[in-house]
């Protein structure tokens, strides 16, 4: 199959008459035919779900695990929840501190993770956070740096989401330069509108410097505590900001799934 992606976001004001902020759907075509095959309407839900697929996968294989006593989470948005949800696969640790700016989204954040089984604490500064944290996900839609370099006196993951277009930044470009291992689903665009832009800009960082995602999947002596013997003391950073093999790959999981199990809503050619 290939797969046509049309998406939209930002619509903030969904919220209040309780929709979703993205829209959007997944076409599916023959590659055989060219014939289209299926529309799925998922209203964005399925790249939620895969943008924390990958951010699950990253502080799977980098976070400091065996001795993980809370997660932090920055943001407060739907894709907030679901990596904190698909956390829940990779670790028993169900202590979270969460910050956000706004009272009233932090309130629904809270409610709806604590009814999942999350302990939540809101954090009133993200210093805060961080200093208790061994594992921060950063979703925000920031353009300057929330975290500071400072801040971090520990070995750490963080996996970084908000960084999805040129300008857009979470991270002091100062801890970026500092870490032992950063990690992206692709180097090019990471430098066009990732997290790490800004540090490869000044010179702080060299792109060469960068791992892609699938040479760490493949490479087990970059994975934290891959050395039982001796601890692992790494900062470890990735920065996800979306690549459409992760679109084709969930689409095709869905397609298939629907398929196998005779769903009527399958379109006949």
């Amino acid at each position: 199959y290939y797969v046509v992606k049309v998406a939209g976001g930002g619509f903030l004001g969904n919220g209040e008459s309780g929709m979703s902020p993205n829209t959007g759907l997944m076409q599916i075509y023959s590659q055989t035919t060219g014939r289209l095959e299926a529309l799925l309407l998922d209203e964005g839900l399925l790249t939620e779900i895969r943008t924390a697929a990958a951010g699950a996968l990253a502080s799977s294989l980098l976070a400091p695990l065996d001795h993980l006593t809370c997660i932090g989470i920055i943001g407060t948005s739907i894709q907030a929840r679901w990596q904190l949800r698909l956390l829940s696969s990779i670790t028993p640790c169900r202590t979270v501190r969460v910050y956000g700016r706004n009272t009233t989204r932090i309130q629904e954040f809270v409610s709806e993770m604590t009814a999942e089984g999350w302990d939540v604490t809101v954090s009133a500064t993200i210093e805060e956070l961080v200093r208790e944290s061994e594992l921060v996900h950063t979703v925000t839609s920031a353009r300057e740096a929330l975290v500071k370099s400072e801040w971090v006196t520990k070995p750490m993951h963080f996996t970084c989401v908000g960084a999805d277009a040129p300008g857009k930044q979470e991270m002091d470009v100062e801890l970026i330069a500092r870490a032992d291992l950063l990690v992206t689903d692709a180097r090019v665009q990471t430098g066009e509108r990732g997290e790490f832009q800004h540090a490869l800009s000044v010179g702080r960082i060299k792109m060469e410097s960068i791992v892609e995602m699938g040479e760490l999947v493949g490479n087990e002596a970059l994975h934290r505590n891959n050395n039982k013997e001796k601890d692992d003391d790494r900062l470890t950073i990735f920065d996800t900001s979306g690549v459409a093999v992760q679109d084709v790959q969930i689409t095709r999981m869905v397609y298939e799934a629907l398929t196998k199990a005779n769903t009527p809503s399958r379109l006949s050619s």
